[in-house]
């Protein structure tokens, strides 16, 4: 997970990088380039944020069936959450 995390941010980051040096004298695509990637830093933040807020969604039900459940049907909380 962590390194999967890791080349994510190192992709965007490679890209914001190739985005702001200056482009070669015949390459007349760097405007098309620049809306392609250029949002996705944006996207890499997005889909790390989401993936945490899930995991911690996820951690919270789990917890409050829990107690719902005084600790019993460890069965029944892993697969209801599904």
């Amino acid at each position: 997970m962590w390194i999967g995390f890791a080349s994510l941010a190192l992709m965007a980051v490679v890209l914001l990088i190739v985005e702001y040096l200056p482009a070669s004298p015949s390459w007349h695509d760097q405007a098309a380039y620049e809306a392609i990637l250029g949002f996705v830093p944006r996207i890499t933040l997005a889909s790390v944020l989401a993936y945490w807020a899930g995991g911690f969604a996820n951690d919270f039900v789990l917890a409050k069936m829990k107690l719902l459940t005084k600790g019993k049907y460890l069965w029944t909380r892993t697969v209801a959450r599904r």
